[in-house]
């Protein structure tokens, strides 16, 4: 089972990147930073793509060919064969804002933020570049804290590459693949701990999961990896889903220490309203045949898992 999933998976590509942001003025930005960044991003990137302004997406003539459309708003493709009941699919990439508690950032402080792309989203990184360089003039978080990137690297094989600095883009190399990260990770077959880094919100039955069972995260993330491959890479996933799922039923919690929080963040300024956003975090212990499952696990430790990913949740580390 491990091999057909490996192979499989194998067709799921991505690149992550650091971006490191120099503050040109006092940045004041709140403790979960996610939805911040997001928030800037969206509309920056808007701005930077945008051809027919003061138009509504739905009715604009590009909708069809738009950047921020397919990137941002992520819908459901009319001929698509699968979540055909949703409007939107996953998006093809991943904000990481700093997870650290700080809320005031100095002028000429570094804030490291991190971005993946994935699939056929790689090729547009010139366009994420361009936008977090235009958000930072514009400004983020309360009273529009000014920075300037000034420089972008590049993840490879366990090392970086600067790809971005002085308005010069470089060529970074291949994207990871699952193999790449089989090729580093060396856990026991039988135990795993896993730690719930942002709040991890996965809807089991009925109801959204106090505890994260070893099958809630295998579902949700063969759910979430499906769609990737299938929408951003062009290869849907040929694997057994039934049995892999009946097998990680087997799998089961050996310790656990989490927690449920809750999260408040701005929804929408023209709402001006928030929404709740919360989740497990903590650490949970597995224990069961788990090296099988082991390339779902990487893959989504990277790509992340459950609701509200492009808010910063979802993610969670191995450790082993």
């Amino acid at each position: 089972m491990k091999e057909q999933i490996k192979e499989a998976l194998n067709h799921v590509t991505f690149k992550t990147y650091q971006l490191n942001l120099e503050s040109q003025t006092n940045i004041s930005l709140p403790s979960f930073k996610g939805s911040t960044f997001r928030g800037g991003f969206g509309y920056a990137f808007k701005k930077v793509v945008c051809a027919i302004k003061n138009t509504c997406c739905q009715e604009c003539l590009l909708k069809t060919r738009c950047l921020y459309i397919k990137i941002f708003i992520s819908p459901t493709p009319e001929n698509a064969v699968v979540l055909k009941s949703s409007s939107n699919i996953p998006h093809p990439f991943i904000i990481t804002a700093p997870e650290e508690q700080k809320n005031i950032y100095n002028e000429k402080k570094i804030i490291n933020a991190g971005l993946t792309l994935i699939g056929q989203c790689i090729d547009y990184l010139p366009y994420f570049i361009y936008t977090f360089d235009e958000l930072g003039k514009r400004g983020i978080g309360k009273g529009r804290g000014k920075y300037h990137l000034i420089s972008a690297l590049a993840n490879l094989n366990g090392s970086t590459m600067e790809i971005y600095k002085n308005n010069l883009l470089k060529d970074e190399g291949n994207p990871y693949s699952v193999l790449d990260l089989l090729k580093r990770f060396k856990p026991s077959p039988n135990r795993i701990t896993l730690e719930f880094k942002t709040p991890m919100k996965i809807k089991y039955g009925n109801h959204y999961a106090d505890r994260i069972e070893f099958h809630y995260l295998i579902r949700n993330l063969l759910r979430r990896l499906s769609s990737l491959s299938r929408f951003y890479c062009k290869a849907p996933l040929d694997i057994n889903f039934p049995a892999i799922i009946k097998e990680a039923e087997k799998v089961k919690i050996v310790k656990s220490n989490t927690q449920w929080i809750d999260l408040f963040v701005r929804k929408t300024k023209s709402q001006d309203s928030r929404m709740t956003i919360g989740g497990v975090t903590g650490k949970t212990v597995y224990e069961g045949n788990i090296e099988p499952y082991l390339p779902i696990l990487l893959l989504g430790e990277q790509l992340r898992a459950g609701k509200n990913i492009s808010f910063g949740c979802g993610r969670f580390e191995i450790q082993g």
